[in-house]
């Protein structure tokens, strides 16, 4: 398995009207963390659980979102969030590796952000084409984290996590 856009699309397009930012935040961080349930790194899956505070990071760091032009820069820090984390939490996400380092994508993430929101608010875009662009973009940015295992000879080094 590995990390799938469309696993993502697919969530956000069923998170539906959120009627609060608290039910469209926590909304985000679950479709976030059900598409990095497909993440693997060496061909290991991510331990089932393991991504609980990642989750829990990006819903506190996304708060806020709905303040006007704010929202692109929360969900970005909430990623951004979610990757420290993962970082931290390598060794029992992925057992046998030591740690994890973020993709450098994450730091053109809002700015990808604000094209996509301002794109799907412009008018004719379906719920679906909104939620692929999105996805698309997350899903680019997400490209190129590393997981670190043992050096040789005990293990290979460093591996992306896909």
């Amino acid at each position: 398995m590995a990390l799938n856009q469309n696993t993502l699309k697919d969530a956000l397009v069923d998170l539906g009207d959120c009627v609060t930012e608290a039910e469209a935040v926590e909304g985000w961080a679950d479709a976030f963390d059900l598409y990095f349930q497909g993440a693997e790194t060496l061909g290991v899956p991510v331990t089932p659980g393991s991504t609980s505070p990642a989750r829990d990071a990006l819903a506190a760091a996304a708060v806020g979102a709905s303040t006007p032009g704010a929202g692109a820069g929360k969900l970005a820090a909430g990623l951004g969030a979610y990757w420290g984390q993962v970082a931290s939490l390598a060794a029992s996400i992925w057992p046998g590796t030591l740690a994890a380092a973020p993709p450098g994508g994450l730091a053109g993430l809002q700015a990808a952000l604000e094209a996509d929101f301002a794109a799907n608010t412009a008018g004719g875009v379906t719920r679906g084409a909104a939620a692929a662009a999105v996805a698309s973009t997350v899903h680019g940015c997400n490209a190129g984290g590393i997981a670190n295992w043992p050096p040789p000879p005990a293990g290979p080094g460093p591996q992306p996590i896909l």
